[in-house]
């Protein structure tokens, strides 16, 4: 069989420009060598993207946590490649919420929608004018609405985004950002939210160890703690304010994330009733 020539070619296959070094200067684009083209080397460079700490993921996981607010301003100040982007970065976390949620508010059974929420008065008489329509009981349609929103809820959760970016608009409105800065900013806090579970779960779990007795109350202030402490770092690393603004617009935050939650919950209980098949 005649050997295929694998000699390298001197112009981007991409874009036809001729190459200066290892990758083409205009669009990026890798000049491939034999090694390169193995399927041991695939692997290979999978694996170090994912134990390499000097790696795109691990230096954005890092900062993300220790540094937090620190990316959402140096995407705005234009440093993008070092980085994870945001959107994968919250894709990342996401995938790992939908397959392993320890904990989680973000899915309510049809019981608490009805009973439980604000907005459940109204709600409820509408429901049961529908059931009544239908011949049905709330206990009947119960089962079957419960297996359904787990997913609904978790493929639903995207829309807190552009939701909070208004009120984080309201709160720190300067001509200077625009409403991608905001929404990037958005991004970020909404990844936290997803992910806080994840960091707080083994901390209760030990918690729950040593101190079967512990107070629910514990849990709750680990929890809110953690979230405040993002919060304010994140206000405070993006938009530079002084410490005392920063603390109030970090209580408006918290409450802008409060009524987004809400919002999201009501937006996801349609979600899920219109797509029961009754």
């Amino acid at each position: 069989m005649e050997e295929i020539n694998q000699q390298p070619t001197t112009n981007c296959p991409s874009c036809n420009t001729p190459f200066k070094g290892g990758y083409c200067y205009q669009c990026g684009e890798r000049l491939l060598n034999q090694k390169q083209r193995s399927l041991g080397y695939l692997f290979s460079s999978l694996f170090e993207s994912f134990t390499d700490l000097d790696g795109k993921l691990w230096r954005t996981l890092r900062m993300f946590i220790i540094q937090p607010g620190k990316l959402s301003l140096l995407h705005f100040q234009g440093v993008r490649k070092k980085y994870l982007k945001p959107f994968t970065l919250f894709l990342f976390i996401s995938i790992i919420y939908f397959i392993f949620t320890p904990i989680s508010d973000f899915n309510l059974s049809l019981h608490d929608q009805l009973h439980w929420q604000n907005y459940s008065p109204w709600l409820q008489a509408i429901i049961e004018s529908q059931l009544l329509e239908m011949d049905k009981s709330e206990k009947e349609v119960a089962e079957s609405y419960n297996l359904l929103s787990p997913v609904i809820s978790k493929s639903l959760f995207f829309i807190n985004i552009p939701i909070l970016a208004i009120g984080i608009i309201v709160l720190n409105y300067n001509k200077k950002y625009v409403y991608l800065d905001h929404f990037i900013f958005s991004l970020y806090i909404n990844s936290f939210i997803i992910a806080l579970p994840l960091f707080v779960t083994p901390i209760i779990y030990l918690l729950e160890t040593f101190w079967p007795s512990a107070p629910m109350m514990i849990f709750m202030v680990l929890i809110l703690g953690s979230l405040l402490s993002f919060l304010f770092l994140s206000q405070k690393n993006m938009y530079q304010k002084s410490y005392l603004n920063t603390t109030f617009k970090t209580l408006g935050l918290l409450f802008f994330i409060i009524i987004t939650h809400f919002i999201y919950r009501f937006i996801q209980f349609w979600a899920t009733w219109w797509s029961l098949d009754f």
